[in-house]
């Protein structure tokens, strides 16, 4: 009986990972994409610069006003470029994280549902179930028994639907 405690303990754990996977990968996004020095003066001086055009007066010093916006402009591209490679490899590691997750997780359900296919998760009153008994309890055989495919398919199911709750 214990076995089958650890397992429904250990199923409804992965669904609850399977269905928080986009999220662990956002955490592991911003914590490997901190944002770097350079970056970081770029903004400080585009926001420097526009704080020094906002005092020029264009009709007065318009070469000096020229000279900033230009100056402006050189770095909002160097800060778009940075933003469009930083998107791109983050695309790609976020594609990479979750493959890799969601591989791990499905290596997991095969190896759970392959050594446990036979232990019932939970035994019930076989009256309780009455129309779905024998699917219910595939693959285990055991009339009024939750079978783990079952199980799998019950925990993935709510714990989705706890999260569109929840949003």
């Amino acid at each position: 009986m214990s076995a089958s405690i650890v397992i429904f303990v250990v199923v409804f754990m992965l669904c609850l990972l399977h269905t928080f996977t986009t999220f662990f990968v956002r955490l592991i996004l911003a914590w490997l994409e901190k944002e770097n020095s350079e970056h970081y003066t770029k903004l400080q001086n585009l926001k420097e610069l526009q704080r020094e055009l906002s005092k020029i007066n264009a009709k007065n010093e318009f070469a000096k006003y020229a000279r900033t916006q230009r100056k402006m402009n050189k770095l909002t591209e160097d800060l778009a470029d940075f933003n469009r490679s930083r998107s791109a490899t983050s695309m790609k590691y976020r594609w990479c994280f979750t493959g890799m997750l969601y591989c791990i997780q499905a290596l997991i359900y095969i190896y759970l549902i392959w050594t446990y296919y036979k232990t019932p998760i939970i035994k019930l009153d076989p009256d309780w179930l009455y129309p779905l008994a024998t699917f219910i309890a595939i693959p285990t055989g055991i009339h009024g028994a939750v079978g783990i495919t079952c199980w799998l398919l019950i925990c993935n199911k709510v714990s989705k639907l706890f999260i569109e709750s929840v949003r």
